[in-house]
């Protein structure tokens, strides 16, 4: 069986969109969830006014399940086709999935 990896991209809210059609469009189509979240890692310098009053930048950070030998392909894709987009990412096995 080929395993499974999870590719997690973080990204600023403000280029979540972007993103979304971009991965919209990948052929084979992808399954995909996301999930909003509160960026701390950010130096002050990157961040608006509110944002270093707050501490923290509004972030998404996206889970795509991806078979091991696809996966280089899906990063060349939205190097390519996002090439200004800062994105952060982590890859990590799925060892196990399904329902309860």
């Amino acid at each position: 069986m080929a395993q499974t990896l999870q590719l997690q991209l973080h990204i600023a809210q403000q280029q979540a969109n972007e993103l979304t059609d971009c991965l919209l469009a990948y052929q084979p189509g992808l399954v995909f969830s996301t999930s909003l979240m509160r960026d701390y890692q950010l130096s002050q310098g990157e961040m608006s006014a509110r944002e270093q009053v707050q501490g923290y930048q509004h972030a998404q950070l996206y889970f795509i399940q991806v078979p091991a030998d696809q996966l280089e392909a899906l990063l060349a894709y939205l190097r390519q086709n996002l090439p200004r987009l800062v994105i952060q990412y982590q890859v990590v096995p799925v060892l196990q999935s399904g329902r309860v």
